[in-house]
């Protein structure tokens, strides 16, 4: 296990939740990010809200955006968004990553969410509703991108892992539309 590992299954020990873990998580993840990216915590009534900024762009989201922060960069090694620009995002999970693109393409812009999972869709909505700044250039597909033309068996977990290529012992698929 990794030192950073070690030190995380620490703080979690010590101060099992609250408003005081998330400070301390806050405290460890500043130390170690990157030049460009900035994250701050804001506690609303007893809802925490995640702000999260890259470079000149800022997300607020119901999750805590540590551990992916540095993917903005990695999803603009090839190519940088510009304004007006048509964004496709296969599998857009909980909306990080189509939030972030909605704001670099702006009004004229697009992205296209294709998110098959309904409670990531769900998510992704209530993450778009904390940026009141957010362009009116979102469009979610309910949809599963495949090869072919087919109807897919698709185990729904509400996270990341969520697939239609590997599925637990408790699934219970759905048939995504072709």
């Amino acid at each position: 296990m990794s030192v950073k590992k070690k030190i995380k299954k620490a703080i979690s020990f010590i101060v099992p939740k609250g408003m005081a873990k998330e400070r301390m998580k806050l405290f460890f993840y500043s130390l170690f990010n990157r030049k460009g990216i900035s994250f701050a915590i804001e506690n609303i009534g007893d809802k925490i809200i995640y702000k999260t900024a890259f470079k000149d762009t800022v997300l607020l989201t119901n999750e805590a955006l540590y551990p992916i922060a540095d993917d903005f960069e990695y999803y603009q090694h090839f190519y940088k968004t510009k304004k007006d620009d048509v964004v496709v995002d296969a599998g857009a999970n909980m909306g990080h990553i189509s939030i972030f693109f909605s704001k670099q393409v702006g009004n004229n812009g697009k992205v296209f969410c294709f998110e098959p999972d309904k409670f990531n869709v769900e998510r992704l909505n209530a993450n778009r509703a904390l940026n009141h700044d957010l362009p009116d250039n979102i469009i979610i597909e309910d949809l599963l991108l495949w090869n072919e033309n087919v109807l897919v068996d698709f185990e729904e977990a509400g996270t990341v892992g969520s697939s239609a290529v590997w599925f637990s012992e408790n699934a219970k698929l759905s048939k995504s539309k072709p």
